[in-house]
Formats: structure tokens, sequence, C-alpha cells
């Protein structure tokens, strides 16, 4: 999927806002309501990589796309390609790693939930500077509180203070290094996210020290070498085998499947800034109509859908 580049710089999220000293108490427990609500099928349980499985199911107007975007504060851009209808991409970096990803699948979902009616109001890349800081932070509370739940994060805490044989959380180094590396396997959130989720619930009271330790908290997770080594070591590659980019495979499948002409996959392809080449190659245009019983029943769902969008 090619994005103008102009657009990327102007429109898109280039950084999380994980401050929520613009929420009130009613803002917050709307949002723990609204994650909770959104999350109703896993309990307090991670989500984790399965988001996007999870969001497909869920919101079938949703799609995502990757690209390798240079901009390496870019982690994602929410994407309409017609502001008259709901159907958006979340287009993830991936140059960046998984569990920003992940984060980003988080926040720009909280984004579609609440935001959409503005975001159909800016260009095609979705303008998450113009909604406002509150706005912002609102995205990012969503995605820490739908990915680490409240009792979720308790429970841990509790767990570790058992172990450590600890009446509360002391305010060590030591200690935020281990619960930030355990929340980071099993919750495939981000060091800066689960710090700042610490803060949130009132684990950790100096956040200037927080902040100050961030780096120090990161690079000793990268070198701290134990069996979940091999889940760390994922959650820092970029590469994201989790999501399916369904977009190039439908078109063509619409075409060689006799749903729409040549001329609308030009026309879908130019809207959704499709790389058009890479569609043509993959068009079956002087064969027949392929048999009816040769398309996975997922992708004549979606085709049919996408034909029934195209007739309103």
């Amino acid at each position: 999927m090619i994005i103008d580049t102009e657009l990327i710089e102007n429109y898109s999220q280039k950084r999380f806002d994980f401050k929520s000293d613009s929420l009130d108490k009613n803002d917050i427990l709307r949002i723990k309501s609204l994650a909770e609500e959104k999350r109703a099928e896993y309990g307090i349980g991670p989500i984790g990589r399965d988001i996007f499985r999870y969001i497909r199911e869920k919101e079938p107007n949703i799609f995502f796309e990757k690209e390798p975007f240079d901009n390496k504060d870019l982690d994602a851009v929410l994407f309409l390609p017609d502001p008259n209808k709901n159907n958006a991409y979340i287009i993830l970096n991936s140059n960046q790693p998984l569990f920003n990803q992940i984060f980003a699948t988080a926040h720009e979902y909280y984004h579609y939930i609440e935001d959409l009616e503005t975001v159909k109001q800016n260009p095609k890349v979705c303008s998450m500077s113009s909604l406002g800081d509150k706005s912002e932070q609102k995205a990012s509370r969503f995605a820490a509180e739908f990915l680490l739940p409240e009792q979720a994060l308790k429970k841990v805490i509790t767990r570790y203070l058992s172990i450590m044989n600890l009446d509360s959380l002391e305010q060590d180094i030591a200690h935020i290094a281990a619960i930030c590396y355990a929340l980071t396997i099993r919750y495939c959130m981000p060091v800066k996210a689960i710090l700042f989720r610490l803060c949130e619930e009132g684990y950790i009271k100096d956040e200037a020290s927080l902040i100050s330790n961030y780096e120090f908290v990161k690079n000793l997770m990268r070198e701290i070498k134990t069996q979940y080594s091999r889940e760390l070591e994922e959650l820092l590659s970029n590469e994201n085998p989790y999501i399916e980019e369904v977009t190039y495979k439908l078109i063509p499948k619409a075409y060689n499947s006799g749903f729409v002409s040549l001329e609308q996959v030009i026309e879908d392809a130019e809207a959704l800034k499709l790389n058009i080449e890479d569609i043509m190659e993959t068009l079956d245009i002087e064969t027949d109509i392929e048999d009816d019983e040769d398309i996975n029943d997922d992708i004549r769902e979606n085709l049919l859908k996408k034909i029934r969008e195209m007739e309103q």
C-alpha cells in the first residue's frame, strides 16, 4: 500500500502521549469501562499478539496492512479510503518492534471507536495531532487498559510481592525492572507503556525518577537471559506474522471471479493507494472466471460484502 509521504508527515501518529494529566476521574473511569467492554472475552487475561485477529473478528470494517515507513517515530496510521463509509485500515510500521505494533493497534482502535467522525473530516490519513492532546492521552490510556487491565496488573504485583516477601513495591530499580520484564513477556507491551501503567495505578510514586531510569530498564531487559528470552526477542524484532494483509488478495479474487470489472479494480486501487503494478500481476485477465468452489469461504464472504458496499 502506497501512502503519500506528505500526508504521513502532516497527518500521522508520530508518538504516544502516555501522560494522562488532561484526563479527569470520569474520563479514566469511562476509558476503563470501554476497555473492559471491548476485551470482555479475555477477562483479565493477556491479549498480546492475538490483538490483530481479535479486532478483525470483532470489527469487520477494520483491515490491517504493514508498510516499512522510514520515519522511526511513526508507529501507525489510521486510513479511511472513503469518508462516507466506516471501512478503515490500520497501517502499521513494519520497521517498528512487534510490541510497538501491538500497542499502536490498540491506540488506533480507540480512535476508530471514539473519533471516527472527526477522522472522516480530515484527509485520508487521519490527523492525530489535530484531535488534541486530550484525545491522544485517551487513546494511549485506552490502549494501556485494553492490553493490561487494572485487575491483571494488581494480580501480577500481588504475586511478585508475595514471592519477594515484600509489603509494597519498593521504589527500587531492580524491582521495577523485574516487574517490567514479567509484564512485557506476558502482556506484550512496550517498556515505557508499562512504566506509565505502574504510575497510573499508583505503584510508582516518583514519575521523574521513572522516566530517568527508562533507558536503563529497557537495556537491562535486553541483556537478561531467561527461559523467556525467545519471547522477548520476538517482541523486540519487527517481524509480525500475526496479521493477514487481505487487500492485495481480495481485489484480484474479486476480478478473477467475475465480481468486479478491470475499471473497478483500478478505481479501488487508486482510492486505497495500492501499488497497481502488484495488483495487475495477479489478475487473470485472459482466462475465464474461476470455479466458485475454488474460492475460500472467508474470501467469498469478504468479496460479497465488498460487492454489496459497491452497490449502495
